[in-house]
């Protein structure tokens, strides 16, 4: 019989501790955990984009402005906005329907799609353009946008990140920043590749509606211009990588590359716009 230890054996120095660096470990796992992150992203855009354009419209959920009061001139207003996006889509039979909102006060030149079908559109926007060709193609874009399932693509896109940080418990951590952020670069590259066929395609619609697409180019020449187009040009100064748009300058000179060697004449804004917009 083997006789029994009168200790406990104790067992070498340091037989826990690796001898490489503790910054190296790190960045293994944080390398690990972005590589990992960035393929998920990438699967769920990829799922998203699959998925979204198969949704019925009918199940998108309807986005509108806020309730807001709106005088006899912003319903004319509305009414005219809604009757271009009809004569934009004029020829496209299998279109879904698109609802154009008025924002009276927001000073900002916008306009931007929602899910259900709803596109809202700035006071703002009306003094960056010059002719109503100029604002078909704005108002063309977001109904592409639309078209093509857009949002209710970002929206499975938001979802299905949102429910890969949780499931991983990486809200509020260092290492949840790091994966956002790469998720979200994956997320903003999808959006650049949404933004370029939305050009590409609103560029045909005008095309359709009048002949030609000059004045396609107002929009952006008047970004190019205004001083707020500063901090755009510096996030796209870090390779583009963080902008969710193309360059305004890349988006340009596509547009012109598109009217070069079109002719037709330009419809003007209707008189009663115009001084409505230049009302305070």
């Amino acid at each position: 019989m083997m006789p029994l230890p009168e200790s406990n054996p104790q067992p070498p120095e340091g037989i826990n501790n690796r001898h490489e660096s503790v910054l190296a470990d790190f960045l293994l796992l944080a390398g690990a955990l972005l590589a990992l992150v960035l393929l998920a992203s990438w699967l769920i855009g990829l799922s998203a984009s699959w998925l979204g354009p198969r949704i019925p419209f009918s199940w998108e959920p309807s986005v509108t402005p806020e309730t807001r009061f709106l005088s006899e001139q912003d319903l004319r207003t509305e009414k005219y906005l809604n009757a271009l996006a009809a004569r934009l889509l004029q020829n496209q039979p299998d279109a879904v329907p698109v609802i154009v909102h008025w924002l009276p006060d927001t000073p900002e030149a916008n306009a931007a799609a929602t899910t259900g079908g709803h596109i809202v559109v700035t006071s703002g926007l009306l003094g960056s353009v010059h002719s109503e060709n100029g604002l078909a193609m704005v108002l063309a874009h977001e109904i592409v946008h639309i078209q093509e399932r857009h949002p209710a693509i970002l929206m499975l896109e938001q979802l299905g990140h949102s429910l890969l940080y949780l499931v991983l418990g990486m809200s509020d951590s260092g290492a949840g920043w790091l994966a956002q952020s790469g998720g979200n670069a994956a997320l903003m590259t999808f959006s650049r590749s949404m933004e370029a066929t939305a050009d590409r395609k609103a560029l045909q619609l005008l095309q359709d509606c009048y002949g030609h697409t000059v004045g396609a180019d107002e929009f952006f020449l008047s970004v190019l211009s205004d001083n707020d187009d500063q901090h755009l040009q510096t996030v796209a100064g870090l390779g583009g990588l963080f902008a969710s748009h193309p360059d305004t300058e890349d988006r340009l000179r596509q547009i012109t590359a598109s009217i070069a060697g079109n002719s037709g004449d330009l419809t003007p804004l209707p008189a009663w716009l115009l001084s409505a917009s230049d009302q305070p």
